[in-house]
C-alpha cells in the first residue's frame, strides 16, 4: 500500500512529463496509421487510373475498333481479294488448258486415256501404270517424227541422226565420238562450212545439243522396257511443250530477221530446263574496301565458281540411253528413279525433291500456298545473239505464251583469258555442261567461242556485236483452281460458299 502511494505521489510530482511522452506516442501511432492508409489509398487510385489510361491507350492505338461494322467491312474486303486472286488464277490456268494440249496426232484412243489421268504428280512410280503399253509405244513413236520438225520453228535443221562430221576443215577433228553432250558443236552447221545447203539456215542449233535433248528425254530404248511409262509419257510431252515454247521465244526474236546475220540470235548453243537448269548461277561481288570485301551468292553453289562443278553426267526425265534403271541413270551412279525428282525449284531457287513435290499440298494443311498454285520450272537458254537486239529476246520470253520468268543474264559465262584479280570473270573449269565451251576455244583456233558465225561483223578489225548470253528464268506451270487453299471451305459468309 505503501508502494502505490509513493507512486500516485511521484505521478503527481511528475505528471507534466508523463503526459509529455504519452501525447507523444499518441501522435507518432495516430500518424503511422493514417499514413500508411494514405499509402494504401494513394497505391490502389494509382493502379487504378493506370489501367483506365492502358485502356484508353491500347483503345487509341487500335487502328480499326473492335465492332460489327468492322467485321462486316472486313469480310467484304477479305471476299474481294478471294475472288481477284481466283480470277486471276483462273485465268492463268485457263490459258495453259489450252495451251498444254495433247498432239492431234495421237489416236482419239490415246487422248480418251490420257484425259482421265490426274496430274503427274499425283502419280507414283511405284504405282501401276496406267496407260497400256500400246498406248506408251504409240507416243513413243510419235516423238521419234515430231522432234525433227522442232528445228523449223526457229529456221535451222535438226540433224541427229545425220552423218555431219567431215574430214578436214576447221573443226573436222571435232566428230561425235567424244560422247560428251556440248562438246560437239554441230559440225558442218555453222557459215563457211562449206556446204552451201547449211548457209540458208536462220539459226543454227548445236548438234550436240539436239542429241542431248533426244537421248536424255525422248529416248527410252536402252531401258530394261524400251517403252516410255506413264509419268516418263506425261512428262516427256510437258518437256515438249517447254521446249517448243523456248523455241518460239527465239522465233519471235527473230521475227524480221530474213538472214543469218540479220537475226538476233543467231546460234543455239543449249536449251536446258528442268534438273539441268537448277542452278541460279554466278557469284557477286560487293564493291567495299579492301576490309570489307566479301562475296554475297547469288543463289546455290554454282558450277562457274572455283572447284565447283556442274553436273557433267547425262541425266534427265527420260533416262534413255545414259542410264539402265526404271528411268535412267542418275548422278554419281543414282538412280533416277522418280521424272519429278529436282525437276522444280522452290521460292528460293533450290531444287525439290518428287516427294516434297507431292505433299505440297495436304487436305489439312497447306504447306507452301505459293507452289501449290503453280509448279516452278527452271529453264537456261545459252544461245549467241547480236548483243544490239538483245531486248528482242528478253521482250519474247515475257510475250511467250509459256512466260519466262527472267531471272539472271550472263554475258560471256565462258570466257577465258580475262585478267581479274578478284575472281570475276572466271570460267567454269572443265564444264562441258550444255555446250558450255566451244570448238575453237577448245582447239585454240581463235579468240571467238563460235567459230565461223561468230565474229562476221566486222572481219577486218575483228569487232563482233554477237556475244554468248545465258538466260537463266523460271516458267510456271499452274495447277487447276483449288478453292480450299483460298479459303472458301472456311468462310461462313460470302459469296464463295455460293460457288
Amino acid at each position: 500500500m505503501d508502494k502505490v502511494y509513493a507512486l500516485l505521489k511521484w505521478l503527481k510530482q511528475n505528471h507534466f512529463w508523463v503526459l509529455s511522452v504519452v501525447a507523444a506516442i499518441f501522435a507518432a501511432t495516430t500518424w503511422y496509421v493514417c499514413t500508411s492508409r494514405l499509402s494504401q489509398a494513394y497505391e490502389t487510385a494509382h493502379n487504378k487510373i493506370k489501367g483506365e489510361r492502358d485502356t484508353v491507350q491500347r483503345i487509341a492505338n487500335e487502328q480499326h475498333h473492335v465492332n460489327d461494322k468492322i467485321h462486316q467491312a472486313m469480310d467484304v474486303e477479305i471476299e474481294k481479294r478471294r475472288e481477284s486472286v481466283k480470277a486471276a488464277w483462273e485465268t492463268k490456268w485457263q490459258q495453259l488448258e489450252n495451251l498444254l494440249v495433247w498432239p492431234d496426232a495421237l489416236t482419239p484412243e490415246f487422248h480418251r486415256e490420257i484425259s482421265r489421268l490426274p496430274r503427274p504428280e499425283e502419280i507414283s512410280p511405284k504405282d501401276p501404270e496406267k496407260l497400256h503399253p500400246g498406248l506408251c509405244e504409240e507416243y513413243r513413236d510419235y516423238i521419234k517424227k515430231e522432234l525433227p520438225k522442232l528445228a523449223k520453228i526457229v529456221g535451222s535443221k535438226w540433224t541427229v541422226g545425220q552423218n555431219t562430221s567431215r574430214g578436214g576443215g576447221e573443226f573436222g577433228m571435232m566428230g561425235l565420238s567424244s560422247g560428251i553432250p556440248g562438246m560437239d558443236m554441230g559440225i558442218g552447221s555453222r557459215p563457211g562450212s562449206g556446204m552451201k545447203e547449211e548457209d540458208t539456215q536462220l539459226v543454227y542449233w548445236s548438234n550436240g545439243d539436239q542429241m542431248r535433248i533426244e537421248q536424255q528425254r525422248f529416248d527410252w530404248s536402252k531401258q530394261q522396257r524400251p517403252t516410255p511409262t506413264t509419268l516418263q509419257v506425261l512428262y516427256a510431252q510437258e518437256d515438249l511443250w517447254v521446249l517448243k515454247a523456248l523455241l518460239e521465244i527465239i522465233a519471235s526474236a527473230n521475227r524480221d530477221a530474213t538472214t543469218h546475220n540479220s537475226a538476233t540470235v543467231k546460234e543455239i548453243i543449249s536449251l536446258e530446263w528442268g534438273r539441268e537448269a537448277r542452278y541460279l548461277l554466278g557469284n557477286i561481288t560487293e564493291i567495299v574496301s579492301s576490309t570489307q570485301k566479301k562475296s554475297l551468292r547469288g543463289g546455290a553453289d554454282f558450277a562457274g565458281g572455283p572447284g565447283n562443278m556442274m553436273p557433267m553426267g547425262p541425266v534427265g526425265t527420260g533416262g534413255g540411253m545414259f542410264g539402265d534403271g526404271i528411268l535412267g541413270g542418275g548422278r554419281e551412279g543414282q538412280q533416277i528413279l522418280d521424272p519429278a525428282d529436282e525437276r522444280y525449284v522452290d521460292d528460293n531457287f533450290e531444287p525439290m525433291a518428287a516427294a516434297d513435290l507431292r505433299k505440297v499440298v495436304d487436305d489439312k494443311n497447306v504447306s507452301n500456298v505459293t507452289l501449290a498454285v503453280a509448279k516452278r520450272m527452271p529453264v537456261r537458254m545459252r544461245v549467241l545473239v547480236d548483243q544490239r537486239k538483245l531486248h528482242d529476246l528478253l521482250i519474247a520470253c515475257g510475250n511467250s505464251r509459256l512466260v519466262v520468268e527472267v531471272r539472271q543474264l550472263r554475258f560471256d559465262p565462258d570466257a577465258v583469258g580475262k585478267k581479274s584479280g578478284d575472281g570475276r570473270g572466271r570460267t567454269m573449269p572443265g564444264s562441258f555442261a550444255g555446250a558450255g565451251v566451244g570448238p575453237a576455244m577448245m582447239m585454240g583456233s581463235g579468240p571467238s567461242t563460235f567459230g565461223a558465225s561468230a565474229g562476221r561483223d566486222n572481219q577486218s578489225t575483228g569487232e563482233t556485236h554477237d556475244k554468248l548470253i545465258e538466260l537463266y528464268g523460271i516458267i510456271y506451270i499452274y495447277n487447276p483452281v483449288d478453292e480450299k487453299l483460298l479459303g472458301y471451305d472456311k468462310s461462313s459468309k460470302g459469296r464463295g460458299n455460293q460457288n
